[in-house]
């Protein structure tokens, strides 16, 4: 399968670094309500996942932000490129 896509640039970030603070923030505040939640590199970015989808319907957390909190895991997972930097 092969896509082709076109955006228009202003609707681009010239850094994800908000993104990701604003992701590490919510799963920081959110994810240690009940426990104390685990270092992000702890888990590949599969176990992700199942983790995350077990556990964010304990929070209040909106689908878009649920989505971003995983992605922000995912990236910055043990099996990432920012955990071998």
């Amino acid at each position: 399968m092969k896509l082709q896509a076109w955006i228009g640039k202003a609707q681009l970030l010239d850094d994800v670094t908000p993104i990701w603070a604003n992701a590490e923030n919510q799963y920081k505040t959110q994810c240690s309500t009940c426990h104390r939640q685990p270092d992000v590199a702890h888990f590949d970015s599969n176990s992700w996942i199942g983790l995350f989808n077990g556990m964010v319907g304990f929070t209040n957390m909106d689908k878009q932000t649920g989505k971003e909190v995983l992605r922000y895991l995912q990236m910055h997972a043990s099996d990432s490129e920012e955990a071998k930097h």
